[in-house]
């Protein structure tokens, strides 16, 4: 059986896309937050999980062009691990490469207020 490196996340912009790209090759970076859940004493709390996500060429400009910050996105893609040293540490990250993005939702209060023509 071959390995499978598949990846599917819904969760809310915390930021608006950055641009990373060049006259080529067009890059969004931005970062997701996927709630997760634990117990803490007697209740139940959020945990937050904040995934960064890389998006190029024609995916890149969707979500550059649709997604703002609190936007809800579903993002299909695959995981990427980089690693580096500084100062003799190593030192490494897990990100997503998006193959597919889709902002689903705006929070209700942005919706309103971009609706208004100011």
């Amino acid at each position: 059986m071959a390995d499978i490196n598949h990846v599917m996340l819904s969760g809310r912009l915390g930021a608006d896309p950055e641009s990373k790209g060049n006259d080529q090759t067009v890059i969004a970076v931005f970062r997701i937050c996927c709630n997760g859940r634990k117990k803490q004493g007697d209740d139940w709390v959020d945990v937050p999980n904040w995934i960064p996500v890389t998006a190029f060429n024609w995916q890149a400009k969707y979500v550059l062009d649709s997604a703002k910050k609190g936007d809800q996105i579903v993002v299909d893609g695959k995981f990427r691990e980089e690693h580096w040293e500084v100062n003799g540490e190593k030192k490494s990250k897990l990100s997503v490469i998006a193959d597919n993005c889709k902002v689903v939702a705006r929070p209700q209060a942005q919706q309103e207020s971009s609706d208004t023509p100011f």
